[in-house]
Order: C-alpha cells, then sequence, then structure tokens
C-alpha cells in the first residue's frame, strides 16, 4: 500500500479522507472489492448539525499467513487512523482551550475510534470508558 512513513505527521479530515480515497482506488487495482468500500464508507458524513459520540472499533486484524495484500491493507489502514485521531486530539486540545469542553468530549470519543489505544483519550475520559 505504500504511502512513506507510518508515523508521519497527524491527518486533518480533508487529508485522512484523500488518504482512504487514495487506498481505495488500490484496493480496487488489487482486486479487493470489501477493503475498497471499507476506506470509501469509513468517514461519516460531516454534519454541524449532528451531535454524534462515538465508540471505540476493534482494529481489523489479519495475518500475513493468511493474505499477504490484505493484511498490509490493514496495517496501512490502522496507522492512517492513528494519525488522523492525532489530528483530532490537537483539535480537541483547542476546542478545550478555547472554552468550547462540549466539542472537546465528543473529539475524545472520534480519537477513540479511530485509535483504541490513544492514551491521553483515554486517560481523559477515564471511568466513562467501562
Amino acid at each position: 500500500m505504500g504511502g512513506g512513513s507510518l508515523a508521519a505527521q497527524p491527518l486533518d479530515h480533508s487529508a485522512i479522507r484523500d488518504e482512504l480515497l487514495r487506498m481505495a482506488a488500490i484496493c480496487d487495482t488489487l482486486g479487493m472489492a470489501a477493503e475498497a468500500e471499507t476506506c470509501r464508507e469509513w468517514l461519516p458524513p460531516s454534519r454541524s448539525d449532528w451531535n454524534v459520540f462515538y465508540l471505540p472499533i476493534e482494529a481489523v486484524r489479519v495475518g500475513p499467513e493468511e493474505h499477504p495484500q490484505r493484511a498490509n491493507w490493514a496495517e496501512r489502514f490502522s496507522a492512517v487512523r492513528k494519525r488522523y485521531a492525532q489530528g483530532l486530539f490537537a483539535l480537541a486540545e483547542q476546542h478545550a482551550a478555547g472554552g468550547d469542553e462540549a466539542r472537546a468530549f465528543q473529539l475524545l470519543w472520534l480519537v477513540l475510534r479511530e485509535d483504541g489505544e490513544h492514551a491521553d483519550a483515554k486517560r481523559l475520559l477515564g471511568p466513562l470508558l467501562t
């Protein structure tokens, strides 16, 4: 799936959308229709009039011995989502610092949807996660 370092800069909404569409096109060429659809459908519609809270989602797990291309896709998909989570967490910090705690709270849940192991988001949400 290529694309450089997996620990690169955080992604914003536009950048993750572009990256997921790029990954979907690669999946299409490799005959990986389900993975292409997952990439295209991953991000929910962005609506300012919705209050949406997200729950953490189990990571896609595929062993390389099972299907090497799918395992590569799953690793890349996870890495892209973690980069997006980094960007979302930074945005949550900005909202909290600006006094918009409600939006920061919403974003923390979205952070955990993208990276269920994000230590700072887990620490801040604490007992709400159990």
